[in-house]
C-alpha cells in the first residue's frame, strides 16, 4: 500500500517555545491511524500544519505524492493542488443549519467542482445519512451533523481524511455509527485516516497504528499488532492472606518473572508480560503449596488506556 501521506520533520516554533518538534509520520492506503496524547501534546496543531492551516517553520508534508509547502518567491506557500487529495474534520462541523443537508453538500460542492446531484445522494447513502437528507440541518442530531461534515470531507475524492477529535459529543449510538462510517471509508474506498480522540477505546477498536504525541514530540509508533505483543495481562486475586501471598510473590518481582504486584480493594494485583503467561501456573503453585487460598483469579488484558497512562506518566515513553 502506498503512503497518502507523509510528514518529515514537522516543526513549529512560536518564537523561543516549541509547539511541535521534528515530527515524521506517515499513514498508507486503508490505513487507520490513531494519533494519542494528553492536552497540550501537539496533536491538533500537528493536524494543522498537515492541512496548510498552520505554517510549519521546517519540515516537509506530502499528501497523494504532492508537497503541500512549496517554495516561491514571497517565501514558503501552501501548493493548491496537494489539498485535493484531503479532506478533513476539524473541530465543530460548520454546516448551514436551515438549509437541508442536501443543499448544504450542494453548497461545498460547487466549491470542488462536483456538480451531478447522484454524486451527493451517493455520498449521503455511503455516511449513512440517505433517509434525512432533503431534512434541515437544524433536525439533525450531533451525530448526523458529524457524518453531513464527513459528507462535505469527501466531495472531490480525497485519498486522506484527517479527523480531529470526532466522537467529541456523540451518544452511544452516534459513535457507533461514525466509527463504521469511518471503517467503511477505510477498508471499501481504500482511503487512509488519521484521527486523534480522547476516547482510548475507540482508538483501540478502530486504529491499525498509533502515534503518541507527549510534549510536541512524537514519541512511540506502534502497530495494534505490536502493542498487543507489549501488553501485560493483569491477574487479580482474592486470597486468604494479603500480606503472605504479597511477600510470597516478591521472589517473582524480583527476578523478572511478573512485572508488578500490588494490593488494592482487597484484592491482590500483578501483571505478568504476554509471552511469560505460564507464570500465572507457578504462582497458584506456590500460594497452595504455602497453604494460602485462593478464592478467585481473573485474566484481564491491559487495556490502550493503562498503557496511555504509564507512557505519560514515564514521560520519555
Amino acid at each position: 500500500m502506498g503512503a497518502v501521506l507523509s510528514a518529515q520533520d514537522l516543526t513549529k516554533r512560536v518564537k523561543a517555545r516549541s509547539l511541535v518538534e521534528g515530527v515524521s509520520l506517515t499513514v498508507r492506503e486503508g490505513e487507520i491511524v490513531g494519533l494519542l496524547g494528553p492536552n497540550g501534546a501537539g496533536k491538533t496543531t500537528t493536524m494543522r500544519m498537515l492541512l496548510g492551516l498552520m505554517y510549519p517553520s521546517r519540515g516537509q508534508v506530502e499528501i497523494a505524492g504532492e508537497s503541500l509547502y512549496r517554495k516561491g518567491l514571497l517565501g514558503i506557500r501552501v501548493y493548491p493542488k496537494a489539498l485535493k487529495g484531503v479532506g478533513a474534520l476539524i473541530e465543530t462541523p460548520a454546516v448551514y443549519p436551515f438549509l437541508s443537508g442536501l443543499d448544504n453538500l450542494r453548497h461545498f460542492a460547487r466549491m470542488r467542482g462536483v456538480k451531478r446531484d447522484e454524486d451527493l445522494l451517493a455520498l449521503a447513502r455511503e455516511v449513512a445519512l440517505e433517509e434525512r437528507i432533503a431534512d434541515p440541518v437544524r433536525t439533525y442530531s450531533l451525530g448526523m451533523r458529524q457524518r453531513l461534515a464527513l459528507a462535505i470531507a469527501l466531495l472531490g475524492g480525497p485519498k486522506l481524511l484527517i479527523l480531529d477529535e470526532p466522537m467529541n459529543g456523540l451518544d452511544p449510538q452516534g459513535m457507533r455509527e461514525l466509527k463504521d462510517t469511518i471503517r467503511h471509508l477505510a477498508k471499501e474506498r481504500g482511503l487512509g485516516i488519521l484521527f486523534s480522540s480522547h476516547l482510548l477505546a475507540d482508538v483501540e477498536a478502530l486504529s491499525d497504528r498509533v502515534a503518541f504525541m507527549l510534549g510536541g514530540c512524537l514519541r512511540r509508533e506502534v502497530s495494534m499488532a505490536e502493542l498487543k505483543d507489549m501488553q501485560n495481562i493483569h491477574y487479580v486475586l482474592s486470597v486468604s492472606d494479603m500480606e503472605r501471598a504479597s511477600s510470597l510473590l516478591q521472589t517473582f518481582l524480583e527476578h523478572g518473572r511478573i512485572e508488578r504486584l500490588w494490593i488494592e480493594a482487597q484484592f491482590l494485583h500483578l501483571y505478568i508480560k504476554a509471552e511469560r503467561e505460564t507464570v500465572a501456573a507457578d504462582v497458584v503453585q506456590t500460594l497452595v503449596e504455602a497453604g494460602v487460598q485462593l478464592y478467585e483469579m481473573r485474566r484481564e488484558w491491559l487495556r490502550l488506556e493503562d498503557l496511555f497512562q504509564r507512557w505519560t506518566e514515564e514521560g520519555t515513553a
